[in-house]
């Protein structure tokens, strides 16, 4: 999920697949990136998610598509700072919730996949299925499997994390 997608099909590294796995505790959430390569340009494209389902104990147990959210990765242009980084120009990083966008010809455009497993959601692998639709195109479907573990994560995290620490920068603070 943390992989950053640029527009380029050159710089893009995954593989092509029908299918997204998520696994993730109770109470976590949990993401993962799928990748549209336009080969022409797709108008109005849009996202559908159903409910997950597990067959659990010999029940049909649903994972409600609420817990799911789809957004469009979008990006932002960037100049060069005052330390080495690895690319300048479009980087993609705000999350938008959108009701529909379009995809130029033969650029990536990722999708964030956010899904979230409710504290009470009984343990299990859950299928279902997400529609992509685009009004000059014919739906795709991509399958969705989440494995939810047998235990919950905290409400409260106690523990501290260090974030955004760059070579060079401890120098110039102190």
């Amino acid at each position: 999920a943390i992989d950053k997608v640029f527009k380029e099909p050159d710089k893009f590294k995954g593989k092509a697949t029908d299918t997204v796995e998520i696994s993730l505790a109770k109470n976590e959430y949990e993401s993962s990136q799928l990748v549209i390569y336009a080969k022409k340009s797709l108008e109005n494209v849009s996202m559908e998610v159903g409910d997950l389902v597990a067959s659990i104990d010999g029940k049909e147990v649903r994972f409600d598509k609420n817990n799911i959210k789809c957004f469009e990765v979008g990006y932002v242009k960037t100049k060069k700072p005052g330390y080495n980084v690895s690319y300048v120009g479009w980087w993609p990083d705000p999350l938008e919730e959108k009701v529909s966008f379009n995809v130029q010809e033969n650029t990536v455009q990722p999708i964030w996949i956010e899904v979230y497993a409710p504290e009470n959601l009984p343990a299990g692998k859950y299928s279902g299925e997400i529609v992509i639709k685009a009004t000059n195109s014919q739906p795709k479907k991509i399958k969705l499997n989440v494995d939810v573990w047998s235990f919950s994560l905290p409400k409260e995290t106690h523990l501290k994390t260090a974030f955004d620490f760059y070579d060079g920068r401890l120098k110039k603070m102190y």
